[in-house]
């Protein structure tokens, strides 16, 4: 086996237990979160779910493609329902459900005009990566309006939306060389999902240190 691969097998294997620790952890911590919290947890366990969905198509029907593509539907919805119930204004008028139901709207919408179930829904990753982005950038710019004093390194929310706004912009970005890999160089894709296994691995140990710092920060909604 040549080095790459055995570089990419080790990167899969501490992914994969990475995310398993998250889980694990989660679970513990879920009871002390706030409901903002609480769907983070969601997100996590969403990942892991789809991971294994994912890994037994792929075994079972050579295309795991569709397990991703409604796991991107569902992941924006619960992103939206994290700052529905994290940023004050937002839930006021319910802007993170109205969020997520277009979200499904959208992603079906995509999948029966434009990119069938078994291909890959770039459009619906570029539309979700822009709506995160944007709620990440509002609720922090909510925090630094509050009348109420907000320390942001000390905020557990606001490590969150450090989080998304990694994860969003880095795979989207993987994603977005996909195509150059595949067209220019092939001999190279390795790497490509190598850099993206990376993304996925350091928010989940980001996510992972921040459950444990959990009990030391504040939880201010804004």
């Amino acid at each position: 086996m040549e080095v790459p691969q055995l570089i990419n097998e080790a990167i899969n294997w501490v992914y994969f237990s990475t995310l398993f620790i998250a889980v694990i952890y989660s679970i513990v911590r879920f009871n002390k979160l706030d409901r903002a919290g609480k769907y983070i947890c969601g997100f996590i366990w969403l990942s892991f779910l789809t991971e294994s969905m994912g890994w037994a198509a792929a075994f079972a029907f050579a295309n795991n493609l569709p397990v991703y593509t409604i796991s991107n539907i569902l992941e924006l919805c619960i992103i939206s329902l994290y700052f529905n119930n994290s940023v004050r204004k937002l839930n006021v008028y319910h802007i993170g459900v109205l969020i997520g139901i277009t979200g499904v709207v959208l992603g079906g919408l995509n999948i029966v005009l434009l990119q069938p179930i078994n291909t890959l829904n770039s459009n619906f990753v570029f539309i979700e990566c822009i709506v995160v982005v944007c709620l990440c950038l509002y609720s922090i710019f909510t925090m630094l309006m509050s009348d109420e004093e907000v320390t942001l390194h000390k905020e557990f929310h606001f490590w969150i939306i450090c989080i998304l706004l990694f994860y969003q912009c880095a795979s989207l970005g993987n994603w977005g060389l996909l195509n150059y890999f595949i067209e220019f160089l092939p001999d190279k894709l390795i790497f490509w999902h190598i850099a993206l296994v990376l993304v996925y691995t350091i928010t989940y140990i980001s996510l992972i240190i921040l459950f444990y710092y959990y009990p030391k920060l504040k939880k201010t909604d804004v």
